[in-house]
């Protein structure tokens, strides 16, 4: 969330004085594109994304305290404490992961991200419930964020790319190396990613021609495509990792849920730790990490 001025009060309690009203006369969007103009401190807010990675361009009055509020937390679902944390790396640099679920069933899921600004911010501070800590580095649990302050007296705009993965903050950063072409120098051009996500949609959503009805029951037919392929979202990361789950039980007989990130394998039965070395599996992640070391049976897994 964009707003001028660092919090007077911590986010984490008190979210609903940050957030910032507006028009839907201020506002436009399109599959790849969205931007929305806040009168309330005059700042233009500006999305476009590519599959793992997102691109925000925001243009700020000229003030010495533009800042971005990063609420880890705040998942429309809610999120678990003990799963959700964000960290400052360096002064460009953000990274952390969520953890939210039970949205139509009782399931958890773990998200990660990782961000990369195009310039460093002056100042920063973290938050965690009704506690703000200027200057603060890292925050987790259920009500926490940090905030970036940036000094737009001579240069307005700020951007942020995020890469995201349902793997590993690892994976996170690779996805934004990967699809932001950063060694070419092109994190930051906005105009092309978004240029790119236009034409990644329009030959989407052209892979279904229709004719007749009127312009009004076309748009509507339209709009339900695209909403058909917004969700689920992709779940493999740029260099073939994704997340494979299985039933992990102890010798004392107790089971888990547990995960592990993989390597897509040319064989049809992934087992965790096999010998083949087409099966390269991470580390199995349970909620009791005695459980690992004691495994005696795992499900098959299929790729």
């Amino acid at each position: 969330m964009p707003t001028v001025g660092e919090p007077k009060s911590s986010p984490g309690t008190n979210w609903g004085a940050y957030k910032a009203p507006f028009s839907h006369r201020d506002e436009a969007a399109s599959p790849g594109y969205y931007w929305v103009h806040l009168p309330g401190h005059d700042i233009d807010v500006e999305l476009t994304a590519t599959l793992r990675t997102g691109l925000v361009r925001l243009r700020f009055p000229p003030v010495p305290d533009a800042t971005v509020l990063w609420n880890v937390s705040g998942s429309a679902n809610g999120t678990f404490a003990d799963g959700t944390s964000i960290r400052v790396k360096s002064d460009t640099e953000l990274e952390g992961q969520a953890a939210s679920g039970n949205c139509g069933g009782g399931f958890r899921y773990q998200v990660y991200f990782a961000v990369r600004f195009d310039r460093p911010f002056t100042r920063r501070g973290a938050w965690e419930g009704d506690a703000a800590t200027p200057g603060g580095s890292q925050a987790q649990g259920n009500q926490a964020g940090l905030w970036t302050v940036f000094d737009t007296q001579t240069q307005q705009v700020v951007q942020a790319r995020v890469g995201l993965s349902f793997s590993s903050v690892e994976e996170a950063w690779k996805n934004l190396e990967a699809e932001s072409r950063a060694a070419e120098g092109l994190t930051f051009d906005f105009d092309r990613v978004a240029s790119e996500a236009t034409r990644a949609w329009d030959d989407r959503l052209h892979a279904v021609e229709i004719t007749g009805g009127t312009e009004s029951e076309r748009k509507v037919f339209y709009t339900a495509l695209y909403h058909a392929q917004i969700h689920p979202s992709t779940f493999s990361d740029a260099d073939g990792t994704y997340i494979v789950t299985t039933t992990i039980t102890s010798s004392s007989g107790s089971s888990q849920s547990c995960s592990a990130s993989k390597i897509p394998s040319t064989s049809s039965l992934l087992r965790p730790n096999s010998s083949d070395s087409r099966n390269r599996s991470r580390s199995w992640r349970c909620g009791d990490s005695a459980l690992s070391s004691s495994i005696k049976s795992t499900n098959n897994l299929m790729p």
